[in-house]
């Protein structure tokens, strides 16, 4: 579903920026588009490991953890935060219908019901779950505070809107979200 997803979400050519969407590769800075992409590479070396028959490594089950974080990061902030100042119907449509609800649904239920759920989590695999959401949080500021923060709010750089209340709102919002990533972890 990922990749049906992706080859969609590339080969797009229409985006208008303003409801999350833009054209081809420019989605890819896109916490949804990241998070699914990771989902994606964790399936496929899943698949490998499967067809090779080998045992679940610390490091598969440590990346299978960060993506459901991740994709469960991507469920939550579309459906409690983007969905009501875009609309749902916008978000939740096309290559959006699978990345915002389909694929998280399905990537949370794998992750408890199937292969990990008998494989011992360490606590350093929930911390180290959200450095992915970390550094897209660290990157995103940045690209807000670059050219100096905007007296104009929402900032016009923030395609998210999350500074709508202002910053403090938004900080308060970053803090939010890397504790649900902990919290999902």
């Amino acid at each position: 579903m990922v990749l049906v997803g992706i080859i969609v979400l590339f080969l797009r050519k229409v985006g208008d920026g303003k409801s999350l969407t833009a054209v081809g590769a420019k989605n890819i800075k896109y916490y949804t588009t990241q998070s699914n992409l990771l989902c994606g590479i964790v399936a496929a070396y899943y698949m490998y490991l499967k067809i090779n028959k080998k045992p679940l490594t610390d490091a598969f089950v440590f990346l299978k953890l960060t993506a459901t974080a991740t994709i469960s990061i991507t469920f939550l902030v579309t459906a409690l935060v983007l969905a009501p100042n875009y609309g749902y119907l916008k978000l939740y449509r096309g290559q959006g219908f699978l990345f915002h609800l389909i694929v998280p649904l399905l990537v949370i239920l794998d992750f408890c019901l199937l292969d990990t759920k008998n494989v011992r989590m360490k606590m350093r695999y929930t911390w180290m779950s959200i450095f992915p959401t970390l550094v897209y949080g660290l990157g995103y500021i940045w690209n807000l505070g670059r050219s100096g923060m905007e007296d104009t709010l929402p900032n016009p750089r923030d395609f998210y809107k999350f500074t709508t209340y202002g910053y403090n709102v938004a900080i308060l919002l970053f803090a939010g979200i890397l504790f649900a990533a902990f919290a999902m972890a």
